[in-house]
């Protein structure tokens, strides 16, 4: 089973050994965001296990996409962005749940926000 450890020292001797074949086996990446629910901003944290196009995307409860916050490759480490609640057009979101979606490695994984 695949484990992530919040000790970044860890992290970098860890996730550095990976090699093509054991990136296939990753079953979970390391995604935190505070606080949660959220006002008007909320702090994304998250971590790439090596080099890849990383995308993160902020999807309603309808699975429409409200806003792409990440769309580049990313080195291996650990990133921080915020996101200000609103959409692409930049316009304020509505209160309720929405999904963040970070796809990095071939591979997408999905956290609940609550946007008070």
């Amino acid at each position: 089973q695949w484990e992530i450890f919040n000790n970044l020292q860890f992290k970098e001797w860890y996730f550095g050994t990976l090699s093509p074949s054991s990136v296939e086996n990753i079953e979970y990446i390391d995604l935190e965001h505070f606080p949660n629910p959220f006002f008007n901003n909320i702090e994304i944290k998250f971590f790439v296990p090596n080099y890849s196009k990383t995308t993160i995307e902020v999807f309603d409860i309808f699975g429409r996409k409200i806003n792409t916050l990440v769309d580049d490759y990313k080195n291996f480490g650990e990133y921080k962005i915020d996101w200000n609640g609103k959409n692409s057009k930049n316009e304020e979101v509505a209160d309720g749940i929405y999904f963040i979606n970070i796809t990095t490695l071939g591979k997408t994984f999905t956290s609940k926000i609550i946007k008070q």
